[in-house]
């Protein structure tokens, strides 16, 4: 199924650009059971973009399928930061908890819910 039917299907509103340039999008879980997404992209400058301005209905989008509660669905304060060599954006919530980490390696974009989750994707990409 195209990438952008399933974000259709799912109710995923990614900025239009990004979504344009994702030409694979994956669902799975981690080792520990953890959900995620992972998206290859053709350029990963518009993806950071893209991705920037999507932080705004991430939570709310992605919420159901990473399996965050929905009485957690807000975020209040986003974190730049460094995972396995990767920058990302951590994407917290009012008690700090982290809710969404994404950041892009090797042109494919990983959403995760925790930082490692996101290293153990990180280092599985090559």
């Amino acid at each position: 199924i195209p990438p952008q039917i399933l974000m259709s299907i799912f109710g995923i509103s990614l900025e239009k650009n990004l979504a344009q340039s994702v030409s694979i999008m994956r669902f799975g879980f981690t080792n520990d059971k953890s959900p995620f997404i992972i998206m290859k992209v053709s350029n990963e400058i518009v993806a950071k973009g893209g991705l920037l301005n999507s932080e705004a209905v991430m939570i709310n989008d992605l919420g159901d399928i990473l399996g965050i509660e929905s009485n957690s669905l807000s975020v209040a304060k986003v974190v730049d930061t460094s995972i396995s060599d990767t920058d990302v954006r951590v994407l917290k919530n009012e008690s700090g908890v982290e809710q969404i980490i994404y950041g892009i390696k090797n042109n494919t974009v990983i959403i995760t819910t925790n930082n490692s989750n996101f290293t153990e994707l990180a280092e599985l990409i090559k």
